[in-house]
């Protein structure tokens, strides 16, 4: 997603994209003096900056009154201005009103964006633990997906011991930290995210994210860093693989608060049965609640449980 935001002061428009840079970290903002910057001004000599799909700008109407643009605009508005308003102008939100009602606003505008846009070819897993009929399944799936051409991608999200070890020598990273540690702190850049993969070490022709430094660094993940890492990981495969890919985020004995953004980012949510744990009930009624997470036109699957 990238949003860029176009006012006559500069100071001020820096000022709001890093308030709300802080509450949307995964969002690229720009910032624009002059609607010539931003990508989605018309262009008089016919020549069309690309336009992101998931491309939102947002301006202050009254600043550049005889600006026309190509893209969904989010306007704001100075009452101060002496330029001309129409009736559709009240409805505006003035360029300096609480933050908390501008992001109200832009939060109505991104669950547009989130509603219309096509689904990511994203395998979500929720697992209470890693049992081989579970590991042979997900294998059918990757096997699945490398016949039809498509890179398989897996995030193995849980408690280190839940996963296989790395292969002796893992690709050198650049970067000291590693990948949860640098997006916790908005070190990371999509360019950067394929540094962090590394051929599975059971799974054929399947590349996998580099396991973290400590075990429980997936389980101690707020649920904003948690969608950060797949969304991230989704736009670099973009980029890398087009649709040719599919990313299977292997959720282990994580909190449901984090499968909750998983299966919110799926286009396919697989849940183990009831029978695979002890409390069948409990297990039941917290999956149920998932399901009803996932995104329009998705599909929920029952994994075959352990036989336990």
């Amino acid at each position: 997603m990238e949003i860029e935001i176009l006012d006559a002061d500069i100071f001020y428009a820096e000022a709001l994209a890093g308030k709300l840079k802080a509450i949307h970290p995964d969002i690229r903002f720009k910032v624009c003096r002059t609607p010539s910057e931003t990508r989605a001004a018309e262009s008089l000599a016919g020549e069309e900056k690309d336009l992101p799909e998931d491309y939102l700008l947002i301006c202050t109407k009254e600043h550049f009154p005889e600006s026309r643009f190509r893209a969904p605009v989010m306007f704001l508005s100075d009452p101060d201005s002496s330029a001309l308003k129409t009736p559709e102008d009240e409805e505006n939100l003035p360029r300096l009103a609480p933050l908390s009602e501008i992001t109200a606003a832009l939060a109505s505008r991104l669950e547009a964006f989130r509603l219309s846009a096509p689904l990511a070819p994203v395998s979500a897993f929720c697992l209470p633990y890693m049992h081989p009929a579970f590991s042979s399944f997900i294998k059918k799936k990757t096997a699945e997906a490398h016949n039809r051409g498509r890179q398989s991608l897996i995030l193995e999200a849980g408690p280190g011991y839940c996963f296989p070890q790395s292969v002796p020598d893992p690709p050198a990273v650049p970067a000291k930290e590693d990948f949860l540690l640098a997006l916790s702190l908005q070190r990371m850049s999509e360019e950067r995210v394929g540094e962090y993969f590394e051929l599975h070490p059971e799974i054929p022709f399947a590349r996998r994210l580099l396991p973290p430094k400590h075990s429980d660094d997936w389980l101690l993940l707020s649920p904003a860093v948690f969608r950060q890492a797949i969304e991230v990981t989704s736009r670099w495969a973009e980029a890398e693989y087009g649709q040719n890919y599919r990313l299977f985020v292997l959720c282990c004995a994580l909190p449901f608060r984090l499968c909750a953004e998983a299966a919110a980012l799926s286009d396919t949510f697989y849940a183990a049965e009831p029978e695979a744990v002890c409390a069948e009930e409990i297990w039941a009624e917290e999956t149920a609640g998932l399901t009803g997470l996932l995104p329009s036109g998705a599909l929920a699957r029952s994994l075959p449980g352990s036989g336990t």
